[in-house]
């Protein structure tokens, strides 16, 4: 891709960082629908959003992380930083896939078709012990290997919606 030969020339550059890692990628428009890229090689445009971990974001420092700080965050970047190493990325791929978020979102979109941000940031990810983010996340990698199988996963699906939705309870 050519961000990799010139970022520094492209009209709004995002920063290296951001695709070297571990994220969750997710559309813009319609439905929500997240994937997870693992293998940290997925470079994008405007037209999808991934989230990252803060915790996989430390020591790094530019005008994109600090300006996100001061205008979305009530926490410091150390509190986020601790509270995200709690957090298993799987865990997170499960609840924004679950029919629970799809509603939230719809709710909070209010019929419009697009995807926004600031939609990701206030939907309200619950807190779950490390034992259920591992039962949750178990089953997130059952879906996917099934997937990747060609194989149906609706149990699995419907266990995670079921998960999830005790969790907003």
């Amino acid at each position: 891709m050519e961000y990799r030969r010139c970022p520094d020339k492209l009209r709004r550059p995002t920063f290296r960082e951001l695709y070297d890692r571990p994220k969750l990628i997710m559309n813009c428009l319609g439905t929500i629908n997240v994937t997870i890229d693992v293998e940290e090689h997925f470079l994008h445009n405007h037209s999808i959003y991934c989230a990252i971990l803060w915790k996989d974001l430390k020591g790094i420092n530019n005008k994109s992380i600090s300006s996100s700080i001061k205008k979305f965050c009530k926490h410091t970047r150390t509190e986020k930083e601790a509270l995200s190493s709690e957090v298993d990325l799987l865990y997170l791929l499960g609840v924004l896939n679950s029919s629970m978020v799809g509603k939230l979102l719809a709710d909070q979109r209010g019929g419009d078709y697009h995807i926004y941000p600031e939609h990701i940031r206030n939907l309200p990810i619950p807190i779950a012990t490390s034992k259920l983010q591992e039962e949750i996340a178990q089953l997130v990698r059952i879906i996917m290997e099934k997937i990747h199988g060609g194989q149906d996963c609706e149990t699995e699906q419907q266990k995670v919606n079921q998960i999830v939705s005790t969790l907003y309870i």
